[in-house]
């Protein structure tokens, strides 16, 4: 895959589960829903938020399919242990199947796929400051809130899952994303949105098209 490929996945999956991220980042103290009907670690299907999910600070997997923004549509297993989380999914953009994966390990939000050397990462306080200066643009692309179908279980955390792969090099990403939603925003209609120039590197039209709806849908 092109690094420009790679780049305008990197942006979406960053926009999309950014707000993952800023999730784990906050303690809750509500009620794990899911621990009573996994006394025996067995995988429970139900209807829960992203939010619900991903701020238990608990140590859980589990496989779900979300709509994202018009002709994207991922879905994958989610590995959460504490405030780290792993990704593993198939992105579909505009028909084109990607295996694409992310880890947020506290520090860097990392984002690779299958077919390539070449990988992203972020650093996880710019992702943060993205999607908390950026909220409607953030709560347009994923809604944290919806409820989602998912199979979640407890696992026994193997801490494989949060290193990222030896064999692949990243890019820092971290300074274009920190731009997104403060200087190079702009005014329109009394709602702030981010100019579709933060997606002019992207050469590959397809990426292209996608960065730009999921920065202004």
């Amino acid at each position: 895959m092109q690094r420009n490929v790679l780049i305008g996945i990197g942006l979406i999956i960053v926009l999309l589960l950014g707000g993952a991220y800023f999730l784990l980042g906050k303690s809750k103290t509500t009620p794990d829903p899911l621990t009573a009907n996994q006394a025996n670690n067995e995988a429970v299907s139900e209807k829960t938020s992203f939010r619900d999910l991903l701020a238990g600070n608990r140590n859980v997997t589990c496989t779900t399919t979300y709509p994202t923004v018009e002709n994207t549509s991922t879905n994958g297993t989610i590995f959460v242990s504490g405030k780290r989380m792993r990704g593993d999914f198939n992105v579909t953009v505009n028909g084109k199947n990607t295996l694409s994966y992310m880890i947020q390990d506290g520090t860097y939000v990392y984002v690779w796929t299958s077919d390539s050397t070449q990988g992203t990462k972020m650093k996880a306080d710019a992702v943060e400051k993205a999607t908390g200066e950026n909220t409607q643009n953030a709560n347009q692309n994923f809604d944290v809130n919806k409820e989602v179908d998912v199979k979640c279980s407890n696992w026994s955390v193997d801490e494989s899952k949060f290193t990222p792969p030896a064999n692949v090099t990243f890019t820092d990403l971290s300074q274009i994303l920190q731009k997104l939603p403060t200087s190079a925003a702009k005014k329109s209609g009394g709602n702030t949105q981010v100019p579709s120039s933060a997606c002019d590197s992207i050469t590959y039209s397809q990426a292209k098209e996608a960065c730009i709806k999921a920065l202004n849908p």
